[in-house]
């Protein structure tokens, strides 16, 4: 306190102290404290609640975005947005019809045997097994609609008449197809 006695000088020191003395003097009505103690409350409560209003309001308007996006992309996709799956690549996507899983169709295009097989055989939770290894490497164009049942799809690819698939128990046995 001697070095700021000495910036302002004893005059303004005893001035200031005769000053606090008349403001502890001065007469204050009771409960001035708590109603100015309330006051800044129930601002500063207002403006948190605000602040919380609005950050649930961006998170809401983000998240809704994002799935919008998420279902517009899905519903979109193209031969060139084709999905990539096992070994080898595969020209399979979706097509997308009013949001149900039982209308969406799967297009192969220029596929392996064995991978699609394999897509879809652990689609119905079967195994595939094939009687010919060159079959594996056999390309197929076709189209799967998972809501339906697999006894369709195996029918499908039995018109081929080069491919003879059975289903048996829990696995699909793949043969050459020919003339019965």
């Amino acid at each position: 306190m001697k070095n700021t006695e000495r910036k302002i000088g004893p005059g303004a020191w005893e001035a200031l102290r005769r000053q606090s003395e008349r403001a502890n003097g001065l007469p204050v009505s009771e409960g001035l404290e708590e109603r100015i103690m309330q006051e800044i409350h129930s601002k500063t409560t207002i403006v948190a609640l605000w602040r919380r209003v609005a950050a649930v309001a961006v998170t809401l308007l983000v998240v809704g975005g994002l799935s919008l996006a998420a279902v517009w992309i899905g519903c979109s996709m193209t031969a060139e947005d084709a999905e990539v799956v096992g070994r080898d690549n595969i020209a399979a996507y979706e097509t997308c019809k009013a949001g149900t899983k039982e209308d969406r169709v799967v297009l192969f295009e220029g596929v392996r045997l064995d991978s699609m097989l394999t897509v879809v055989a652990g689609h119905y939770g079967r195994r595939v097994i094939f009687a010919d290894d060159e079959m594996k490497s056999l390309k197929v164009h076709t189209r799967w609609t998972p809501g339906e049942a697999l006894a369709v799809f195996v029918e499908n690819l039995n018109e081929l008449d080069v491919v003879r698939i059975s289903d048996e128990h829990d696995t699909l046995f793949v043969k050459k197809g020919g003339k019965e």
